[in-house]
């Protein structure tokens, strides 16, 4: 394998772990976020969960990340893993904005 077919090749390590990136990544385009942003047809960074990161910074999504980290730690198993779920994309959206932003 080349450098950089070895560097885009997913490593079978981490199956798991892309796995529940796709889990979120399905929550937020097919499920919950959908559901919310469905009729407006927005990108992920026309949604407020991007916007307002990159408009008033990363504190929003930051404390979401909190709250449903810390809320997950008293539901039950299947309703703490659509938390943590949760987690994964307001993180991502605070990165978004972070990258929106050129880092």
């Amino acid at each position: 394998m080349k450098n950089k077919e070895k560097k885009n090749a997913i490593d079978v390590r981490y199956n798991q772990m892309f796995r529940v990136f796709i889990e979120a990544y399905e929550q937020a385009s097919k499920g919950k976020g959908d559901k919310r942003h469905a009729d407006m047809d927005l990108h992920f960074e026309e949604q407020d969960i991007v916007r307002d990161a990159y408009l008033m910074g990363i504190e929003g999504p930051v404390y979401q990340i909190r709250k449903k980290a810390k809320e997950a730690c008293r539901l039950d198993n299947s309703k703490a893993k659509q938390e943590l779920l949760g987690v994964i994309v307001y993180a991502a959206a605070a990165i978004r904005a972070l990258e929106m932003k050129g880092v």
